[in-house]
């Protein structure tokens, strides 16, 4: 939605009930109200402070969790201006997820958040600690548990790495459990890894295990990038899209005497370690 304010427009979260053809606004604090103002944010100067946008559903349909420049939670919400939140349509309620008791956060990043299906788990990214927005440092991929304020750090590489929990992440990237996530990265941390291209990672939190996602049928990644995974509710299954003209089987075709490589939908079974498009 995108609604006036001192002539400038700004996003806000909704959430619809299909069947009670209702439609509740997300995006506002445990009250109900907005909180818009202008207010500084370094490193771009004053600011209207009041978007909010990149919505993710819980399963279960009663938590939203979203990326919003309001300060929906006094006194909580981080000095950098940017949150992500979680909203509990049930009882009204919002909490900063972007807070950690036991790791250092830098700022909040932009990308698509992700949520298990009871609410308890949000996967979201953010950048290093003592960069800010106007710095080139890649975002980092962490997992909260919203029960308390622990954070797992869930994506590792170098300090300029992009490892977002969207970026090439545009659908679920969290299991139900909370347990198993992804996350996109152009740095190899796979030996099968070698197109030097942005490519998928799945990682359990519980045993600590990391395999490259987007893999084609000889066990490493296909000759061209990968992107739009996502991760079904087991953990098991990857979802993803490539031109790879070796991944499962050749889609590369001629036409007029020009190449052109087709865009594919393939899926990984990550216990059995098979491809199939």
């Amino acid at each position: 939605s995108c609604t006036p304010y001192k002539n400038e427009p700004w996003l806000n979260v909704y959430v619809r009930d299909m069947n009670a053809d209702v439609t509740t606004t997300a995006s506002t604090d445990a009250n109900g109200s907005f909180v818009y103002d202008f207010t500084y944010v370094y490193p771009f100067g004053y600011q209207l402070k009041g978007t909010s946008y990149q919505p993710a559903l819980s399963g279960n349909g009663r938590y939203v969790v979203f990326w919003s420049l309001q300060d929906l939670v006094p006194g909580q919400s981080r000095s950098y201006g940017m949150n992500y939140f979680r909203k509990d349509l049930v009882t009204g309620g919002v909490t900063v997820v972007d807070r950690s008791s036991n790791i250092t956060l830098g700022p909040s990043g932009y990308g698509l958040p992700s949520v298990s299906t009871d609410g308890r788990f949000v996967q979201f990214e953010a950048r290093e600690a003592g960069y800010y927005y106007n710095s080139y440092t890649g975002t980092r991929t962490y997992v909260r548990d919203m029960n308390g304020e622990s954070v797992t750090r869930v994506s590792v590489g170098q300090q300029y790495a992009s490892e977002t929990s969207s970026g090439n992440v545009t659908g679920r990237c969290l299991s139900d459990d909370g347990n198993q996530s992804l996350y996109s990265t152009v740095f190899a941390q796979d030996p099968g890894d070698r197109n030097g291209l942005q490519d998928a990672y799945w990682f359990d939190s519980g045993t600590g295990e990391r395999e490259l996602a987007e893999r084609e049928y000889r066990r490493a990644t296909g000759n061209r990038g990968s992107y739009a995974p996502s991760i079904d509710g087991s953990g098991r299954y990857v979802n993803f899209m490539s031109m790879a003209t070796d991944v499962y089987s050749s889609n590369k075709y001629y036409s007029y005497g020009y190449s052109y490589f087709e865009e594919e939908s393939y899926v990984r079974d990550l216990s059995e370690h098979k491809t199939v498009g």
